[in-house]
């Protein structure tokens, strides 16, 4: 980072919260409890890397209709399952709002009703 660039703080909303555990419900479900944890702590992290970043994710065309510019990063959970990180960049109070973790499982259309 740049001497003098400010970071961008990331909020986690409260409806991305219930997806992110909705995601480990399955999760722990369907691996073992090792890998449960590392995808957990992991997802958990991943919007993190968005702090001197914001803008790096490409344009979330399900949400284009809404105000805000809503913009997605892939965490792959296996090579066949990712989750959508859904957020939105508040550039005025410099924030990250993650909106939604989405598992690319579920049909695109469910997005607009989640984010």
């Amino acid at each position: 980072m740049v001497e003098g660039e400010k970071e961008y703080q990331i909020v986690i909303t409260t409806r991305a919260e219930r997806a992110y555990f909705e995601v480990l419900d399955y999760v722990f479900k369907n691996y073992s409890e090792g890998r449960g944890q590392e995808i957990a702590i992991e997802l958990l992290d991943y919007p993190n890397t968005l702090k001197t970043l914001a803008n790096r994710g490409k344009l979330e065309l399900a949400l284009s209709s809404r105000k805000e510019d809503y913009r997605y990063i892939l965490y792959k959970r296996t090579q066949q399952a990712t989750v959508k990180v859904v957020y939105y960049v508040d550039e005025i109070a410099h924030r990250v709002y993650v909106t939604d973790f989405f598992p690319t499982e579920m049909s695109q259309s469910k997005i607009k009703t989640r984010s």
